[in-house]
């Protein structure tokens, strides 16, 4: 999403449970993690609040603001990968491995 500039703000909301791995990776890459309560709801609460596009929480609800869903739905997860790697031609292990 940052680099089709889909990523309002730079900014991806995760919960206070988060690794502070994910936050340091993410950092690396220009981008700043919000930390919001856990859970889903909270999490979507806070999206909605700053406008990111992004957010998510260890459970694995990847919630994307940028389309019609607002549910952490891990069919629109897989199709989301799967586009990334249809845009950028690479295998899953390959972008994994970045």
């Amino acid at each position: 999403m940052q680099a089709r500039a889909a990523l309002v703000g730079n900014t991806v909301v995760a919960t206070t449970m988060s690794n502070m791995g994910l936050e340091v990776a993410l950092k690396r890459a220009g981008i700043h993690m919000l930390r919001s309560n856990v859970g889903d709801k909270y999490v979507l609460e806070e999206m909605l609040k700053t406008g990111a596009t992004l957010g998510g929480e260890q459970s694995g609800h990847i919630l994307f603001r940028d389309g019609d869903a607002t549910t952490g739905d891990g069919l629109m997860t897989a199709l989301r990968l799967m586009e990334i790697m249809a845009r950028s031609g690479k295998s899953l292990a390959s972008l994994v491995s970045e």
